[in-house]
């Protein structure tokens, strides 16, 4: 299922021809009866295996197999070359290198410089990695959880989250998400649209422009630290996944919940002001946890995943 929109669909409200697997600001993966195809440049590009997985840079947008090789698509070229590379299960990019993650969990990162014929690569950690993340360095824009804004250059712990077990990450473009083994999130980085799921300072000063007795007290643009996401008692998360701006998370009972920028409605509701109540709706954005109930059976196994400015929820009954 997808949201267009604001409005959550199934594969069968568009007639069955597309599900929407990847999106990003580029381009966008289909999946029809006919396979599996890359849509840029309003041109339509075939892949010739079964994803298990995508990511993306500037650049270019990266294929996971099942089977575990990686293909990568030139969004200028709009070519698609299959990487000489061993078998991986999970992979990110960003804009220098490539993160791969094996099936006996050692983690290879690839230089992208020359990519995919000239495969440079180094493994940075002697730890087994379970999961890796990428979001986007920019200056003024070094949210990386360690309590300020320095640039890290190598892999460093990040001591705010020692006391919980982490079993999955996410990153947007200017924050970054965390699952504990309890079915809590922490959040950290950017929150200008409310995309840690506290109060926005930003946010909440664009509603009371005239009020002279605000108070930014409550309030954040940016975190960071890892904190806690208030999440409704009866929550525990088991998904995680992050857009550009804005983040989604699954619950064990296959609700959805996000916050953040609903520019799009990528949030799972309309942007309307009247469809917004308590929210920031002249900023298309909510710094609360919302929670969407998804129409999946039971029994139904789910993921979620989202591009830069879509929220994709896919069920194999």
């Amino acid at each position: 299922m997808l949201g267009v929109f604001g409005r959550v669909i199934g594969a069968n409200d568009t007639g069955g021809t597309k599900h929407l697997l990847y999106s990003d600001w580029h381009c966008s993966v289909f999946m029809s009866q006919e396979g599996v195809y890359v849509f840029c440049d309003s041109a339509k590009f075939s892949l010739s295996c079964e994803p298990r997985q995508f990511c993306s840079n500037t650049s270019h947008l990266f294929i996971l197999s099942k089977s575990g090789n990686i293909l990568s698509f030139s969004k200028s070229q709009h070519l698609i070359t299959a990487a000489n590379t061993p078998p991986f299960r999970s992979i990110a990019a960003t804009d220098d290198e490539l993160y791969c993650i094996s099936a006996d969990e050692v983690l290879s990162v690839y230089s992208l410089n020359g990519f995919p014929n000239n495969l440079n690569t180094h493994r940075p950690l002697s730890m087994k990695i379970k999961s890796v993340a990428c979001g986007r360095i920019q200056q003024g824009n070094r949210h990386v959880g360690h309590g300020d804004l320095e640039t890290r250059t190598s892999p460093e712990l990040i001591a705010a989250l020692t006391p919980v077990t982490v079993t999955a990450i996410a990153c947007g473009s200017w924050h970054s998400v965390c699952l504990t083994d309890t079915g809590d999130i922490y959040t950290w980085g950017s929150n200008e649209f409310g995309q840690l799921g506290c109060p926005s300072l930003n946010l909440e000063r664009s509603r009371n422009l005239n009020d002279p007795l605000f108070s930014s007290d409550a309030c954040v643009n940016l975190s960071a630290l890892p904190v806690p996401v208030d999440l409704p008692e009866d929550v525990s998360i088991v998904a995680i996944a992050c857009g550009s701006r804005h983040t989604a998370c699954l619950s064990e009972h296959k609700q959805l919940l996000t916050f953040g920028w609903n520019g799009f409605g990528q949030l799972g509701f309309d942007a309307e002001l009247r469809k917004m109540p308590g929210r920031y709706p002249h900023q298309g954005a909510s710094d609360k946890v919302n929670r969407t109930s998804l129409p999946f059976p039971s029994q139904s196994e789910l993921s979620l995943s989202c591009g830069s400015w879509c929220t994709i929820v896919r069920a194999m009954e």
